[in-house]
């Protein structure tokens, strides 16, 4: 793993937010560029100069000691370098998490390359397995002990963030919460009620004081949010199955970092799915989530209507898959428009 991690305060001198939007417009710079390969221009021509700029994004400070951890379900081979410059200047850290082989990496051109450093966790595709325990990514990187960090925001690799829109960074956050309650996807493969049931034999079995307590606090976070009646326990919840949260974009603050970590790892070894995981996550937890017109997931005939669906005024919107914008074409010259513009 590679990791280049520096903290800015934004406090410090008025150089320092100049020297940052600099390196915005150099990265839009690269974007607009990268957008005119498919013939539209109309981006080049909208830089403000990095003092205005510096000025006009003072009201992103807060996310400059939060990470952005992105996660990818497949092996690495376009979109990094897309993702970097978007984001990158306005966290801490970007960390990318999945299946990195360089090898199998397709730079296309100098516009969105990879930016050095590049900051990586490798998890093999057996240990991430399609996506299925992209939460690990987390528990990963809270692991790695970064200093100062307010938050952690987690998004899928074909998730588009829109960082304007303020969230409550005191809470975790979630675009969806519990509103999959009834469902029972996922519940009877082998990553559903077949992992319940042996992470319970763990724990029935384990002396480990550590695994113990965090087992006590979700239980008790069960009860305080009302998840379980008078009469039960814990067990009736993993062994409800039913329930589930769409998960390719939520917050974590520092304040339940540690909790979630210690949870996740518990859920992980015994490959809970990832939407199972995070439903018993979210709901042993005080956490808000996003108003039904601030997301969008997109499912069957509206995944080719991205550019029609999309809003600005949107948290997140899943998916809209990189690897179609690879070559100049009419997908580019759509995301160009909608997502650049």
């Amino acid at each position: 793993m590679n990791l280049e991690f520096d903290l800015i305060d934004p406090k410090e001198s008025e150089n320092q937010k100049i020297q940052i939007a600099e390196q915005k417009l150099n990265y839009f710079g690269n974007l607009a560029d990268w957008c005119n390969q498919t013939g539209y221009s109309d981006l080049s021509n909208q830089f403000p100069s990095p003092e205005q700029l510096a000025d006009n994004h003072s009201v992103f400070d807060n996310y400059l000691d939060t990470v952005l951890v992105v996660v990818n379900n497949y092996p690495w081979k376009y979109g990094p370098g897309i993702i970097q410059r978007l984001y990158q200047p306005y966290f801490a850290a970007v960390i990318f998490c999945g299946s990195w082989y360089p090898d199998q990496f397709k730079d296309q051109d100098n516009y969105t390359s990879i930016i050095y450093p590049f900051n990586y966790i490798h998890i093999n595709p057996a240990e991430i397995l399609r996506g299925y325990f992209g939460y690990h990514c987390l528990t990963l990187v809270q692991e790695m002990g970064l200093n100062n960090v307010r938050g952690y925001f987690f998004m899928a690799d074909d998730a588009i963030f829109n960082f304007w829109n303020p969230i409550n960074f005191a809470f975790v956050h979630h675009l969806t919460g519990d509103s999959y309650e009834n469902s029972t996807n996922w519940w009877k493969t082998e990553y559903g009620l077949e992992s319940a049931k042996n992470i319970l034999r763990t724990i029935q079995n384990t002396n480990d004081p550590k695994i113990l307590e965090t087992w006590k606090q979700f239980e008790n976070g069960l009860k305080v949010n009302g998840f379980l009646k008078s009469n039960e326990t814990v067990i009736n919840e993993m062994l409800s199955s039913r329930g589930r949260s769409v998960s390719d974009f939520f917050y974590i603050p520092f304040s339940a970092i540690s909790y979630y970590s210690r949870l996740m790892r518990i859920f992980y070894e015994h490959k809970l799915f990832l939407e199972i995981a995070v439903n018993k996550f979210l709901k042993s937890v005080h956490h808000e989530i996003s108003l039904p017109h601030q997301y969008r997931y997109l499912w069957t005939t509206d995944r080719g209507q991205w550019d029609q669906i999309y809003s600005k005024n949107l948290i997140a919107i899943h998916p809209v898959k990189m690897s179609g914008f690879w070559l100049p074409g009419d997908s580019r010259r759509k995301y160009s428009w909608e997502f650049l513009n």
